[in-house]
């Protein structure tokens, strides 16, 4: 047994803020008390973070959502299990659930300081474990822009609104003292509990504070990193800030489609092309091994299609228009095949292949190979290896505007496998995410896979940077 001697406060102490008000009220006897603490199994939490970690026995997890570390010594010192902060309402809470419920002798949260502008993560965490959250994950009640637990499980959200008795939630309130009393008071005997009252725009609430033990049920480990690994994850800052992890294209799909459903904006107004859409801006798609497992399950880029090997087949030769700027996609004697591209309106070929192979009158895929080689032999990991499609004299001139942009090659030595990986990132000013993400994608990861054979790189990650993610409403 611990014992943890804490002088109980005289009754009716008062704090005070410019909008909290807390006060402490003896309810058992007068006296010093020893505050008891349960085994623990493991002295290590599953999620790294920005935290430091206390005393495993204690009852009480401190989260200040804005960085004081200040505040988060002072809780640590005072007897907390845990202490530190968490800006975002998604992963940075998610992060939080998982420590909690690998510990269940955390029995209180106590959020103190500021909340996190914009993201409100103390807000989501008392919304959480006071609502739930709905359908879509999102927690109930919240006011912050993103708060959606997409990477945990239902079962791990049900833990830590079981395991957790209540969320003691003194943000705004400045005086580090109260901060030091709430967790001394959670870790005292029953007998010797102390009232707790907390007054806000009118509102109370009333707290018992006392240890009530470990929680009767087994720790849960897992760890989001987990999930990255095995499903990726995405986390939405704003509505103008995603990324997204993924260990293959087709796990990155259903997480885009996701995150662009669950967070982006609908707009009020019709594009260039008279649609209506739900839209993220500036998303980020990390791809670990873009060459394997490339097509989502169910994936159709043409209705036409009559099944997976045909839409393997489609995106094959839909890959090829990448090497040809002549060539398109269609039905030639009912197979699948590469055909001749029909000039548009502006007498122009429309295609990637067009802009990569044809317009400048370089043929960049060969340029780019060259580039790669001559950066390994030259032990030069470079910075400057680019295909590049815009191009401003024309494009006021064409109805269809190219929606990938550029394509950059990184050659990086690996030492500790003594290799040269070659990574890519490409750029699309806007994306159907819906119907072209897995299309695109694939694309380029057959660029990445055949020059990094020329050369001799072994293939690295693809990241694609999406300006105006998308799905269309009315199509």
């Amino acid at each position: 047994m611990v014992v943890l001697i804490i002088d109980i406060p005289s009754s009716g102490t008062l704090y005070s803020s410019k909008d909290v008000k807390v006060k402490f009220s003896k309810i058992g006897t007068n006296k010093k008390f020893a505050g008891k603490f349960k085994d623990k199994d493991d002295n290590s939490y599953p999620e790294r973070g920005t935290y430091s970690q206390g005393n495993p026995l204690s009852p009480v997890s401190v989260v200040i959502p804005m960085p004081d570390k200040k505040a988060i010594q002072c809780a640590i010192e005072a007897g907390a299990a845990m202490a530190g902060s968490v800006v975002t309402a998604n992963i940075g809470v998610e992060k939080i659930i998982l420590n909690v419920i690998s510990n269940p002798n955390i029995r209180y949260i106590v959020l103190f300081g500021k909340d996190s502008s914009g993201h409100f993560s103390g807000d989501a965490i008392y919304n959480l474990h006071k609502n739930g959250v709905d359908e879509n994950r999102k927690v109930i009640g919240s006011k912050g822009l993103t708060p959606y637990l997409k990477n945990i499980s239902i079962d791990a959200i049900d833990r830590f609104r079981e395991q957790i008795i209540t969320v003691i939630d003194v943000m705004g309130m400045d005086d580090i003292s109260v901060l030091e009393n709430v967790i001394h008071f959670t870790i005292q005997e029953p007998e010797n509990a102390v009232k707790m009252d907390i007054s806000r725009d009118g509102d109370i609430e009333s707290f018992t504070l006392f240890d009530p033990g470990r929680f009767d049920k087994e720790p849960i480990r897992v760890s989001i990193t987990d999930t990255i690994q095995s499903n990726g994850l995405h986390e939405t800052l704003t509505h103008y800030s995603s990324s997204i992890v993924a260990p293959s294209i087709a796990k990155a799909y259903p997480l885009l489609i996701d995150a662009v459903m669950s967070a982006g904006l609908e707009q009020d107004l019709s594009d260039e092309r008279l649609s209506f859409t739900r839209e993220l801006l500036n998303v980020t798609v990390h791809i670990d091994k873009p060459l394997e497992d490339m097509v989502p399950p169910g994936y159709k880029p043409e209705a036409w299609l009559k099944d997976s090997d045909e839409v393997q087949q489609y995106l094959g030769k839909y890959a090829n228009t990448y090497f040809n700027g002549d060539m398109a996609v269609g039905l030639e004697n009912g197979k699948i095949s590469n055909v001749k591209k029909k000039k548009g309106k502006e007498g122009m070929e429309y295609t990637y292949g067009y802009f990569i192979q044809k317009h400048y009158e370089v043929q960049q895929i060969l340029k780019v190979a060259n580039e790669v080689a001559d950066s390994i032999k030259n032990k030069e990991p470079s910075r400057r290896i680019l295909i590049s499609l815009p191009d401003p004299k024309i494009f006021k001139k064409v109805s269809e505007v190219p929606c990938f942009i550029d394509y950059q090659l990184f050659p990086r030595y690996n030492s500790l496998d003594d290799v040269w990986e070659l990574h890519a990132t490409a750029h699309m000013r806007s994306h159907d995410v819906k119907n072209a993400f897995p299309a695109n994608a694939y694309a380029f990861a057959t660029i990445l896979d055949k020059i990094s054979s020329i050369t001799g790189c072994r293939p690295g990650t693809l990241t694609m940077f999406l300006g105006s993610a998308h799905v269309y409403l009315n199509r």
